[in-house]
């Protein structure tokens, strides 16, 4: 079959039972002759940078009306366009499977982002592996943060009898990036050496830290936490966080009882027995 076109060859075949059913194969030869367009969605606000990098690499790809078959596909992004309010469309060139090339459509559909209690990182990966501390108290390690628990005997503290932790900081690395929300600060129950502030920190692709701006000033004793809103920061995923904190007065300690990093859109009120205390969730 050297000439481009469609080809029909019958055949036969036999059933479980014995029967010989008559049966016809369609061949289609030569290159692709139409691609399907292909989608993205996205939440509204999403950036250009990461539509690229999210956008399909392949396509469904056809000869005449043939089944669909995937074909490689580049986009040029010079061409995006709105398309009313909730879409956007950008063209593009699919391989044709024979040297060629053939025209492909994306169209991006922007949805609101919807709110859901997210999962507590923080919590997920609370170990010795995945958390750190610039300075930890005997028996009061870093891990106390995140174990669930808002007793002072639970919390961790960087009290040192010699010295001052001058530079104070705990470190929470999760699995893989993980697109943030917020971060949650607990303080002791009953409270005690509570940060006067709190600022987040985050691993650039270099293996730098980078402070992302957001800062939580005027942290008080009280029951609730210190909500550090992480959504913005850019970009949005991230593997490993930091938090700078700052005593009331110069030649102080800390100490925390929990602290949580979700990764949904917002974290869950609890009753006082379960709250989580630090909370780094995803969004």
């Amino acid at each position: 079959m050297k000439k481009p076109g469609t080809y029909t060859v019958t055949g036969s075949a036999t059933d479980l039972f014995g029967t010989t059913v008559p049966v016809t194969l369609h061949v289609y030869v030569g290159a692709f002759t139409w691609a399907e367009p292909g989608s993205l969605t996205a939440t509204r606000g999403t950036g250009r940078s990461s539509l690229e990098a999210t956008a399909p690499k392949t396509v469904r790809a056809h000869v005449g009306s043939s089944d669909a078959i995937t074909t490689h596909v580049t986009w040029d992004w010079s061409t995006y366009r709105s398309s009313g309010t909730d879409r956007a469309v950008v063209s593009g060139s699919a391989s044709d499977g024979a040297g060629g090339t053939l025209p492909a459509t994306l169209t991006v559909i922007f949805v609101e982002q919807t709110t859901t209690d997210g999962t507590n990182l923080a919590r997920q990966f609370c170990d010795a592996v995945h958390v750190s501390a610039s300075s930890s108290e005997n028996g009061h390690p870093a891990t106390d943060t995140c174990d669930g628990s808002r007793g002072k005997d639970h919390a961790w503290s960087n009290w040192k009898q010699d010295q001052t932790d001058h530079d104070p900081t705990l470190t929470y690395t999760f699995d893989t990036a993980h697109k943030l929300h917020s971060v949650e600060l607990w303080p002791t129950s009953p409270a005690e050496a509570t940060p006067s502030a709190f600022s987040v920190d985050y691993l650039q692709a270099d293996g730098t830290w980078k402070d992302s701006g957001i800062r939580v000033d005027n942290i008080t004793d009280d029951a609730d936490p210190a909500v550090a809103d992480v959504s913005s920061l850019t970009p949005l995923r991230r593997r490993r966080i930091r938090l700078r904190l700052t005593y009331y007065q110069p030649d102080g300690y800390w100490k925390s009882a929990r602290w949580a990093s979700p990764r949904r859109r917002r974290c869950r009120r609890r009753p006082p027995s379960r709250i989580w205390p630090i909370c780094a969730r995803m969004a």
